[in-house]
């Protein structure tokens, strides 16, 4: 049975995933997520730390640049820092950005207290951006050698779902996880059938 559901928008900024480096582990799996450093550098990494990582996940991203880019709609929105700074604005514009149960329900915008007290710095908005827009993983994609679970939300406007088949494909040893209604924030929208897929790669 699926876990309590949480609220999609009970979040304030994705905070990368840290490598096995980071985390002081010699061996570690790495979750990796849209806008996450992680997800493109872990892929660009070299041999060494691929050998390191005996499992990855791959949640809600793409291959970078040269992907399937989400609508110019929501693009436009994603483009600017007012989501963080007007809660009216949020609030119209969250299930164009993140699909899934935010479209449902606007108005849990406001209890996004967090994100407007606490907005992301510039580098980090940008560093979220620059994987869409100045950089590709596609080169070096089917390196990994690890065991890799690619998870996606069948409604996510950021990344739709054909990035995570490409990914899918790529990756010699990956197996794709669609999370039925998931939008771009489904590891919190449907926690618990996410943690079952999580924990099935886990052993």
């Amino acid at each position: 049975m699926e876990g309590r559901d949480s609220d999609p928008l009970d979040i304030a900024e994705a905070r990368p995933a840290q490598g096995p480096e980071r985390i002081g582990s010699p061996r570690e799996s790495v979750p990796a997520s849209s806008g996450s450093p992680s997800a493109g550098s872990w892929r660009n990494s070299s041999p060494a730390r691929h050998e390191r990582t005996p499992r990855l996940v791959l949640c809600a991203t793409s291959t970078g640049t040269i992907s399937v880019p989400a609508r110019p709609s929501v693009l436009v929105h994603l483009a600017t820092p007012l989501r963080y700074w007007n809660r009216s604005y949020a609030r119209r514009v969250s299930g164009i950005l993140y699909g899934g149960r935010a479209r449902e329900d606007d108005a849990r915008q406001d209890r996004l207290e967090a994100r407007f007290s606490r907005p992301p710095e510039r580098g980090r908005r940008h560093g979220q951006l620059y994987p869409a827009v100045g950089w590709t993983s596609l080169p070096w994609v089917h390196t990994p050698a690890a065991p890799t679970l690619v998870m996606a939300g069948d409604d996510d406007p950021p990344s739709p779902l054909v990035n995570a088949r490409i990914l899918a494909h790529r990756i010699p040893r990956a197996t794709l996880h669609v999370v039925r209604g998931g939008g771009h924030l489904f590891l919190i929208e449907h926690p618990g059938s996410s943690t079952e897929a999580i924990d099935a790669l886990l052993g």
